[in-house]
């Protein structure tokens, strides 16, 4: 198997997350009748969104140590901290179906992403969040 070769920066790819992220956490508080099956379905996107994200600030911090940037990578891992423990807590509430610890950690997510200007896509209409919970079942 080859390696994995992304095509766009670490930055972009964590604003492109980031951006499905705050919308999905947008549509569920617009809309406070969202259904359970919805809900499940924005939880695990959330979720796997974590996960890409995780990945993408590993990403970057090994390319850092890489070229002995330490303290640069340092500082860098401890501004994403919170994306581990909160798709931790959120992936142990999925798995044992404890949908109100769930939300609890979508709300926690929302107050974190709280301060950063993330503008809504421009196609509104997109539910990113569509089959989530099918593929975080198979990932799981």
């Amino acid at each position: 198997m080859g390696r994995i070769v992304h095509t766009e920066s670490g930055s972009t790819r964590r604003h492109r997350i980031l951006t499905g992220v705050s919308q999905a956490l947008r549509a569920a508080a617009q809309h406070p009748q969202v259904t359970d099956g919805e809900a499940r379905e924005i939880l695990a996107f959330l979720a796997l969104s974590l996960t890409e994200l995780q990945e993408s600030v590993e990403d970057t911090v090994t390319a850092w140590e890489r070229r002995d940037y330490w303290l640069k990578a340092d500082r860098f891992r401890a501004e994403w901290t919170w994306v581990p423990e909160i798709r931790g807590r959120l992936e142990a509430a999925l798995r044992r179906d404890d949908m109100a610890e769930a939300r609890a950690c979508g709300m926690e997510l929302a107050r974190v992403l709280s301060d950063r200007r993330l503008r809504p896509p421009r196609k509104a209409a997109e539910r990113p969040w569509r089959g989530a919970w099918d593929a975080w079942l198979r990932k799981g």
